[in-house]
């Protein structure tokens, strides 16, 4: 069976059964900046302070993954460039989130209004999936810190839709995206996503999950489940990923994302 076709008969067999995962890949197909290109820009501003040099040569992820930097979260290495809450917020939107809303995520927020999905996770801290799905007048409901899972009902009992950041969202200031910060997620939304994943179809778009041994561990932890995993990717799975989904069921999907959810939705409208 074509494996878009295997996708759709999937979504379309019960109302809301499908979670997307979005990885940085996401971020690259509508043309903006991921979180580790952040990080990096953090990187080179603090490596200029601390050295008052500029040296074009030099390989920044090298220099940070040996630094002390390393080893310090998101925050206190962003406090390093901007001390407080305020400057910290407008550093990240500033490279971040200025950019017209790509294709992909206006896609997604598509697929939403369909009411094929239980939940959207993203890796990402952008606004851009936000800001597609308002243009559809959606309720949405994010979460972005354990306690934002507080008094939520579950999934089933409610038809807003739910967007996951387990990394963090701009507005709060509360990102995480050093090598440090991906050691370990909050452990109830470790956990709300692992039963989310194994209870429903799973879509895996443009991620590859390097330097990301957290969200590895909710993959791992992927309980037996009769409801289909997509990997979309330009390439196969490699790495620590390859080694995870030889244990799942999945199917590879040889696609961009952009590309995927158009071919996905086009079998949607031929059913």
């Amino acid at each position: 069976m074509n494996p878009l076709q295997k996708m759709a008969e999937a979504a379309l067999a019960r109302e809301r059964n499908m979670v997307v995962f979005l990885g940085p890949g996401v971020c690259r197909d509508a043309g903006i900046h991921t979180g580790w290109d952040l990080m990096l820009k953090t990187a080179g501003l603090i490596y200029i302070a601390e050295t008052d040099t500029i040296d074009p040569a030099l390989n920044l992820s090298e220099w940070f993954s040996s630094s002390k930097y390393a080893r310090m979260n998101y925050m206190e290495l962003l406090s390093k460039i901007a001390p407080s809450k305020e400057a910290q917020v407008s550093f990240v939107k500033n490279y971040l989130d200025s950019k017209a809303t790509g294709e992909i995520y206006k896609l997604i927020a598509n697929l939403a209004t369909r009411k094929m999905l239980v939940a959207i996770i993203t890796v990402n801290f952008d606004h851009y999936l936000e800001r597609a799905i308002e243009t559809h007048r959606e309720q949405m409901k994010i979460i972005a810190s354990d306690s934002d899972l507080d008094d939520l009902p579950p999934l089933k009992h409610t038809n807003d839709i739910r967007i996951y950041k387990p990394y963090g969202d701009i507005e709060r200031g509360s990102m995480r995206l050093t090598p440090a910060d991906m050691e370990h997620l909050p452990p109830a939304i470790e956990k709300e996503l692992i039963e989310m994943i194994s209870e429903n179809s799973l879509v895996l778009l443009g991620y590859s999950g390097y330097h990301d041994t957290a969200m590895q561990n909710v993959f791992k932890s992927r309980g037996f489940s009769y409801a289909p995993l997509f990997y979309v990717n330009p390439n196969p799975p490699a790495g620590e990923m390859k080694d995870i989904l030889r244990t799942k069921d999945y199917t590879f999907i040889r696609s961009n994302a952009t590309q995927c959810i158009l071919d996905f939705i086009h079998q949607l409208e031929q059913a």
